[in-house]
């Protein structure tokens, strides 16, 4: 994914470490690209999209299209790259942003500035996209996103996600899933590096496992939801900071023993013995939270919600 320029300085100026596209220029005009693709014979969609610098919007669809896109970018950049074509039952779909290569090769312009609320608008009208992206949800979809230095908010609530793969360098996420999935997911695999991340209702997914890699970064990861079955959560952090919320009426075992240097705070009904913590309905549910967390110099809290 990206490359990050770090030295051996300390995690509270690692959680705020931004890649930024150089100095502001005067807003530019913009074009739009609007596409829609009707769902015809597709029994599954594979989705891949690739974002640069800019705002991306993504949510469930209504009506019988595959997908309905509204893709905006300067009018002397290059437009983005847009496919779709069917193999057997599978639709593949790839949208690409012309500028994502700058964003994942330029180690220069970095700045610290750890009170910055805004978590995002470092871009330049030179560099931005700003996209709306409905997806059906009559059939289920492998969804594949990477994105740059951008602001992003991802709505999977209604959509039958089968798999969902993250790459997110210094950027602003948020995913929710508002509502339990009438499809199950299988896998869930996250990694992120200096960026400021936010997943709302994952048990909502009644995922399988999730893999969750993370860098100098802030991360919140809500389990809330309707989980039906056990679920396997992998989590590996260097330097950053992570707020697991766990519903209170799940059974959760963590598994902290890989996390010496790391400073982790459980809070609720847990015992703990060797780095291992157990709740109090561990055993007793039909849906189960199972976490192996490893972390270096990160600061690990988890609290109990209802």
């Amino acid at each position: 994914m990206w490359k990050r320029a770090f030295g051996v300085i300390g995690p509270a100026a690692l959680l705020a470490l931004w890649i930024l596209p150089g100095p502001v220029t005067a807003k530019m005009d913009r074009e739009v690209i609007k596409k829609s693709v009707p769902l015809t014979s597709e029994k599954r969609l594979d989705v891949h999209l690739t974002f640069g610098a800019g705002q991306l919007d993504l949510q469930r669809g209504r009506g019988d299209d595959v997908i309905r896109a509204a893709l905006e970018f300067p009018e002397d950049g290059d437009p983005p790259e847009f496919s779709y074509r069917k193999r057997g039952r599978a639709g593949l779909l790839k949208i690409k942003s012309e500028n994502i290569e700058h964003w994942e090769h330029d180690e220069d312009n970095v700045r610290i500035d750890i009170d910055d609320d805004a978590w995002g608008g470092w871009w330049n009208d030179n560099e931005r996209n700003d996209w709306s992206i409905d997806l059906t949800d009559e059939i289920p979809i492998s969804l594949n996103i990477e994105t740059g230095a951008s602001g992003n908010h991802i709505d999977l609530t209604g959509l039958m996600i089968s798999d969902l793969d993250i790459e997110a360098g210094a950027c602003e996420l948020e995913v929710t899933v508002d509502e339990a999935a009438d499809h199950r997911t299988r896998i869930i695999s996250i990694d992120g590096g200096a960026a400021k991340m936010r997943f709302e209702g994952l048990g909502n997914l009644d995922f399988d496992r999730m893999e969750f890699n993370g860098g100098a970064g802030l991360f919140t990861l809500d389990f809330s939801g309707e989980l039906s079955h056990r679920a396997m959560v992998e989590i590996n952090l260097g330097v950053g900071q992570m707020t697991i919320l766990v519903p209170r009426d799940v059974g959760v075992m963590l598994d902290c023993s890989s996390c010496s240097l790391a400073s982790v705070s459980v809070s609720g009904p847990f015992e703990e013995e060797d780095d291992v913590y157990v709740n109090e309905e561990y055993g007793k549910t039909r849906g189960e939270l199972l976490f192996e967390i490893s972390a270096s110099l990160a600061t690990v809290n988890v609290e109990t919600v209802r």
